[in-house]
C-alpha cells in the first residue's frame, strides 16, 4: 500500500514538473528529470531512516528555506545536492549555506555533476506543495523489490497509464528463485543445523553465489535474491553465536543488464536501499549507519542491449570487484564492466523475466538482434519470439 501511495504522489509531482518545465519534456532533458527523481527518492528514504542526521531533514529544509511562492525552490535543492557532493574536508572552501552544511557527504555518483543547481527543475507553487506532501510520507516502509519497477512506470510514458502494473510480483519471482537455488540452500541449512563447521562452509558458499538477470528492469529479481541470501546468512550467524557480524555477501554479486539507463540506475539504488534495510534488521541501526555513507561509486548494473553485450564481461564466473568506477553515476559508460578475478569458484544463477515479443511485432532493430544470434545456427529463425535471444545467450 505504501509503494502505491508514494508512487502515485511522485507521479503527480513528475507530471507537474513536466508542465512547469516544458523544455525538460524532450528526450534529451527527460533523462535529467529521471535522475532528479532518483535523487529525490534517496533523500526521502535517507531523511526517514537516520541516514541524514535528523528525521525529515530534507523536506523540512526545503519547506523552511524556499519561498512559499516557490521562486527559489530549485536553487535551495541545488545547494543541498552540492553539499552531498562535497567531502567534509572540503566544506570550508565550498561556501555552502549553513543549512546545507547539515547534510552528509553522499556522492557515490548519485549527486555528482558540475552544475547541480542546473540539474534541478524549476518548481511552481503546486509542484512545491506536491514535493512537501511526498516528503511527509514514512519512507521507512519502502519495498525496494517492488518500488523500483513502480518508479520506472512514473518515468516511462508508455507505462504511466497502468501505474504499478508492469512489474513481476514477489510471489512470482519466488516461483523462479526458490526452485532455482533457494530451496536447495534452505535444505543445506537444515542439514547443517548445530554443526558449526558445516554452517561456516555454507556461509562461505553464500558469499560466492552470483545472481545474474540479463533483463533486470529496476532490479526486483536481484533485490529479492539478495534479501533471501541475507536472511539465510543471518540464520547461520545466529546458530554460530555470531549474530550482528558484518555480512560477507557483496552487492556486486547481484548483477544485471538493462536496456533503459534509468532502470539500471534505479536497480542499483534499490539494491543499495535493500542492503541498508538488511543491515538495520540483522545488525542494528548503529552499525548500518556507520558503514552506509559515503556510497560506493562502483557500477555493477550494466546498461545496454543484452542481446549484443558479452554476458561474461557483465557477470563473469568469478570475481566480485568492479574496476569501473564512476565520478558521476549518470555519466558512466555502464557497458564497459571489468571485473577483478579475486574470488574464484562459486555458482552463477541466471534468472529474470525477459521481453516476450512475437515475430510480427518486432521492429527492425529487434529483428537484427535475432539475426546476429541465429542466422548462422538455423534457417527459420525469423519466426522466433524475441525472448529466444535470451535463451540462446544463456545456453552459450
Amino acid at each position: 500500500a505504501f509503494d502505491i501511495r508514494a508512487t502515485s504522489r511522485l507521479n503527480r509531482l513528475y507530471l507537474e514538473l513536466i508542465k512547469d518545465n516544458p523544455d525538460w519534456a524532450g528526450a534529451d532533458k527527460r533523462a535529467a528529470l529521471n535522475h532528479f527523481l532518483a535523487r529525490l527518492i534517496f533523500c526521502f528514504f535517507a531523511e526517514d531512516t537516520d541516514i541524514f542526521n535528523g528525521k525529515g531533514l530534507f523536506t523540512q529544509t526545503v519547506a523552511q528555506m524556499s519561498a512559499a511562492d516557490s521562486a527559489n525552490t530549485h536553487s535551495v535543492m541545488g545547494e543541498i545536492f552540492r553539499a552531498m557532493n562535497t567531502k567534509l574536508a572540503d566544506r570550508a572552501s565550498a561556501n555552502l549555506p549553513r543549512w546545507a552544511d547539515a547534510f552528509p557527504y553522499v556522492n557515490g555518483g548519485l549527486f555528482s555533476g558540475a552544475e547541480l543547481a542546473g540539474s534541478v527543475p524549476r518548481f511552481s507553487r503546486i509542484a512545491r506543495s506536491y514535493l512537501l506532501h511526498v516528503g511527509s510520507l514514512d519512507w521507512t516502509q519502502i519495498n525496494p523489490d517492488i518500488f523500483g519497477s513502480m518508479i520506472q512506470a512514473v518515468a516511462d510514458e508508455a507505462e504511466r497509464g497502468q501505474l504499478g502494473m508492469h512489474y513481476t510480483s514477489v510471489p512470482n519471482i519466488l516461483k523462479v528463485l526458490n526452485p532455482l537455488f533457494l530451496d536447495d540452500l534452505r535444505q543445506k541449512l537444515a542439514d547443517a543445523a548445530g554443526n558449526k563447521a558445516k554452517l561456516l562452509n555454507l556461509r562461505k558458499r553464500l558469499a560466492r553465489i552470483r545472481v545474474f538477470d540479463p533483463a533486470c528492469g529496476s532490479g526486483n529479481f536481484l533485490v529479492i535474491a539478495y534479501k533471501a541470501l541475507r536472511e539465510l546468512e543471518h540464520n547461520i550467524n545466529q546458530q554460530r553465536g555470531e549474530a550482528g557480524i558484518a555480512s560477507t555477501i557483496p552487492l556486486t554479486n547481484f548483477r544485471g543488464i538493462e536496456l533503459r539507463d534509468f532502470s539500471a540506475e534505479i536497480a542499483r539504488l534499490a539494491l543499495i536501499i535493500a542492503e541498508y534495510q538488511c543491515d538495520v534488521r540483522y545488525r542494528g541501526q548503529k552499525d548500518a549507519l556507520l558503514e552506509f555513507l559515503p556510497l560506493s561509486n562502483q557500477n555493477w548494473i550494466t546498461s545496454g542491449n543484452a542481446l549484443r553485450l558479452d554476458w561474461l564481461a557483465a557477470c563473469p564466473p568469478a570475481g566480485t570487484g568492479v574496476k569501473l568506477l564512476a565520478d558521476d553515476l549518470f555519466e558512466t559508460p555502464l557497458d564497459q564492466a571489468q571485473i577483478d578475478f579475486d574470488n574464484a569458484g562459486g555458482e552463477t544463477y541466471l534468472c529474470g523475466n525477459p521481453p516476450y515479443l512475437g515475430s510480427t511485432w518486432q521492429d527492425a532493430a529487434q529483428k537484427d538482434d535475432l539475426k546476429q544470434l541465429f542466422d548462422h545456427r538455423v534457417k527459420n529463425w525469423k519466426s522466433l519470439d524475441y525472448v529466444a535471444g535470451w535463451f540462446i545467450k544463456a545456453a552459450d
